[in-house]
């Protein structure tokens, strides 16, 4: 794989490292709805079992591991495959999360993926997911994308405890 090719010099390229993930984090948050900025740093939604939770903090530090153990992901077969597939082809020890990114529970048995400009989520297999983290990841860092891209993955229902589905959803890919 080639490497991105960047005008700026490596120092220029260090200072701006977290750039992005700070313009996109503060533009996620902006888009919560005001009670959620307000109150605690989770929320129960009106009327639902659904909670909403943000996460912040330096690269390579478990925010993804966090994120699936909080949907109940717990054993550690499907929560190292789970990860390895988000990480989108980037080895271990390295950044794998491209940019501010909403995880949730597919209705399905398959990853969904949406992005802003994406009509609806589209089902994808894990290699997919995997090929499509890639990609983004790339273009991130080579400076592709606009800033405050944010990306929605549904993680696939199978993975996640019944007591944390929502029953009403129940089909296959």
């Amino acid at each position: 794989m080639e490497a991105p090719q960047s005008n700026l010099s490596w120092k220029e390229l260090y200072n701006q490292r977290l750039e992005w993930a700070w313009e996109t984090g503060h533009e996620f948050l902006d888009d919560l709805e005001s009670e959620a900025v307000k109150g605690p740093a989770t929320r129960q939604m009106q009327g639902s079992d659904r909670h909403e939770a943000v996460v912040v903090g330096e690269s390579q530090v478990g925010k993804t591991r966090l994120i699936l153990r909080m949907h109940g992901i717990s054993d550690s077969g499907d929560l190292d495959r789970v990860e390895d597939i988000l990480r989108g082809e980037s080895d271990q020890g390295n950044p794998s999360t491209a940019t501010a990114t909403t995880y949730s529970v597919s209705p399905t048995d398959c990853f969904r993926i949406e992005r802003p400009s994406d009509p609806k989520p589209s089902e994808v297999s894990e290699e997919e997911t995997r090929t499509r983290l890639k990609d983004l990841r790339q273009r991130m860092e080579s400076g592709r994308l606009s800033e405050g891209f944010s990306l929605k993955i549904e993680l696939p229902r199978s993975l996640v405890p019944e007591k944390r589905r929502d029953d009403n959803l129940n089909r296959p890919c």
